[in-house]
């Protein structure tokens, strides 16, 4: 989950602490309006299945991705 909360803070401009902080106080739809559809899509998918998130941030892609994003966050 921290994977997930890591992508849609690099993508929004969003501290994950508020992120997470609106997925459990259930203003987490507030956070959904301002997302693209695909990530919204994707995002919807992976918290509705924990499991195919976990398999997902394990390919060779998403590591990718989460390398670039980690490598962006230190300019």
């Amino acid at each position: 989950m921290n994977a997930l909360l890591n992508t849609i803070s690099q993508r929004l401009g969003v501290p994950p602490q508020e992120i997470e902080k609106a997925y459990q106080s259930g203003e987490f739809n507030d956070v959904l309006r301002n997302m693209p559809v695909g990530l919204k899509m994707q995002v919807m998918g992976a918290i509705n299945n924990p499991q195919a998130l976990e398999r997902i941030m394990q390919t060779p892609q998403a590591q990718a991705l989460m390398r670039k994003f980690e490598e962006n966050g230190k300019h």
